[in-house]
């Protein structure tokens, strides 16, 4: 391994104290003598001691009362060191032994190029004894090239809500390239016997794409990148709205939370793709005067097996408002609860409006403003799907309002999977949809009764009129109590 032994043996007589870079390109920052390095300083209020070679550091409580204690080097000094050769420190690493407090975890890089301020690492890499490094490549400094200056570097170790108010550090380090880290990553700088080099991480959330694991919700939903699916290990409450990513947000289990806890705010502003899926949707107080999600301009909001639980909205659209544009996908979701508008209903659809169902959806309720909105495929559910349509018209229809024949659903032909409110009307299968039609009006099909399992068989064009002598075509075949397609 030994790349970096061999700087580190160059600089043992230094007790790398006051590391000069011009000296050494590599910047190795160990705790072995149980001292703090010359420039270094623990801040924010934070204590700090040594053992079996690491520091210690016990965090301090802000004014916002989180706890913080930061990491500087060469904080108010103007000391400047050039780095002859930049293609030697290409990516910054610090090493935590154990678990790192939750919260925030940045990096300021100053010199000068470029200044990097609240960085936040690129990656991480868990050791074989369970402890975790944190990385940040220094080619995303686009001036970062040739001969640099370097006068100063400091690691904020902020925003702690959950104890351990603690952490401790066995080594900074820079090296030439993510694999020699990689390829470094169990190097022991104090010994190959230290009794504390293992740890003990237990991830609460995990980039399923990246493999890598986090303590925070927050640094995981900003680390991710388009595509990624991110798994929940425990509940995510939200004290203000997000932004969507082109992100799938995956419960472990299936009982885990996403929380809403401000009333007057939306959960998600659907501005790019979002998932979710095994998922709880709830409200940690409520009712709220806004919907949870927002979706627009052909941003997908994509719900797979996930549980909607005693959400009450007073907003006109419903607990999801779909946008001019918008694309909302339910598949197997589950409405437990949950209360929409003054027209009860959990989202609205209409032109320019998309709702794509699938599966088994129960305890749904959709106010209809247009025709050919809804698409349905293998519906599952055992529940009608409540469908409360705006104004009918039969003559000159408005904006806003369906007529008879109209198309409510399309791709399901099945009336017993939806339940329409308005009076006077049902839909009936036409042509492989649902269409609106007044409650008095019947159809061969309608009529098709009850008979004996061995009467003969009979066949139905596709709007209902019965043919004595079918041919080539889509028919609808009837044969004793059972009506099904054929194809002849």
């Amino acid at each position: 391994m030994k790349k970096i032994y061999a700087s580190m043996i160059a600089l043992s007589l230094g007790a790398f104290c006051g590391l000069t870079l011009s000296a050494q390109e590599q910047l190795n920052i160990t705790f072995a003598d149980n001292q703090l390095p010359a420039k270094w300083e623990v801040s924010n209020g934070g204590t700090y001691s040594f053992e079996n070679g690491h520091l210690n550091v016990v965090m301090s409580v802000q004014s916002n009362n989180k706890y913080r204690a930061d990491l500087w080097y060469n904080r108010f000094t103007d000391d400047s060191y050039k780095i002859k050769d930049v293609s030697k420190i290409k990516v910054m690493a610090i090493k935590f032994i154990g678990q790192r407090p939750a919260g925030s975890l940045k990096l300021e890089y100053i010199g000068d190029f470029t200044n990097k301020a609240n960085w936040t690492y690129k990656g991480e890499i868990k050791t074989t004894g369970g402890n975790t490094i944190y990385y940040w490549d220094l080619n995303d400094i686009s001036d970062y090239t040739e001969t640099s200056t370097l006068n100063r570097y400091h690691f904020t170790i902020a925003d702690c809500e959950t104890e351990p108010f603690e952490y401790s550090v066995d080594w900074v380090a820079t090296f030439e390239s993510l694999d020699a880290l990689t390829e470094n990553k169990d190097w022991k700088d104090d010994g190959e016997n230290d009794i504390d080099e293992e740890g003990d991480v237990e991830y609460t959330f995990i980039n399923e794409s990246t493999g890598q694991g986090y303590l925070s919700f927050v640094e995981m939903y900003n680390a991710a990148e388009a595509e990624h699916t991110l798994i929940l290990k425990d509940h995510v409450t939200f004290d203000n709205r997000a932004d969507s990513k082109n992100v799938t947000l995956k419960g472990e289990t299936g009982s885990e939370k996403i929380i809403q806890n401000k009333n007057n705010s939306l959960l998600f502003a659907c501005k790019s793709r979002l998932a979710l899926e095994n998922l709880i949707v709830t409200a940690q107080n409520g009712p709220g005067a806004n919907p949870m999600f927002e979706i627009s301009k052909n941003n997908p909001l994509i719900l797979t097996d996930v549980t909607f639980d005693g959400i009450k909205s007073s907003h006109a659209e419903g607990i999801i408002n779909i946008k001019n544009d918008g694309v909302l996908n339910l598949a197997n979701v589950n409405f437990v609860n949950c209360e929409g508008s003054t027209l009860n209903a959990l989202c609205k659809v209409g032109a320019t409006k998309t709702l794509n169902l699938s599966g088994k959806n129960e305890g749904l309720k959709v106010y209809v403003e247009a025709a050919g909105c809804i698409n349905a495929t293998d519906l599952t559910n055992e529940q009608p799907i409540v469908l409360t349509l705006s104004d009918i018209l039969t003559e000159t229809p408005a904006a806003r309002s369906l007529s008879e024949n109209d198309v409510i659903v399309n791709g399901c032909d099945d009336p017993s999977k939806f339940d329409l409110t308005n009076s006077g009307y049902k839909l009936v299968g036409e042509n492989g949809n649902l269409v609106l039609a007044k409650a008095g009006d019947t159809t061969a099909i309608d009529e098709i009764g009850v008979d004996g399992e061995d009467a003969p068989a009979e066949y139905y064009n596709v709007q209902g009129i019965r043919v004595e002598n079918p041919e080539h075509g889509l028919y609808i075949k009837r044969q004793g109590n059972k009506v099904s397609k054929v194809i002849l």
